[in-house]
């Protein structure tokens, strides 16, 4: 019994992810610095529970991130 309610568990934190995952656009307001903050729709940087839309920009990364989804777009560098 234990079991079967850590899997359904386990499956409801799975869809309750991906279901409140959250669309980060970036805008490229001050740079092309993908961990500058004001250079995201809102001044969030985007995190592990986000997709990440790059709207055709060029972005630098120079450290490592996590996110869901990655749309490129466009002519995105």
């Amino acid at each position: 019994m234990k079991t079967k309610l850590l899997f359904i568990a386990m499956i409801l934190i799975a869809v309750w992810s991906n279901l409140t995952a959250q669309t980060v656009v970036f805008d490229g307001e001050t740079s092309t610095d993908w961990n500058t903050a004001t250079n995201w729709v809102g001044d969030v940087l985007p995190g592990i529970n986000n997709d990440v839309d790059l709207d055709g920009n060029t972005v630098v990364l120079s450290a490592n991130v996590q996110v869901q989804r990655v749309y490129a777009g466009g002519s995105s560098n």
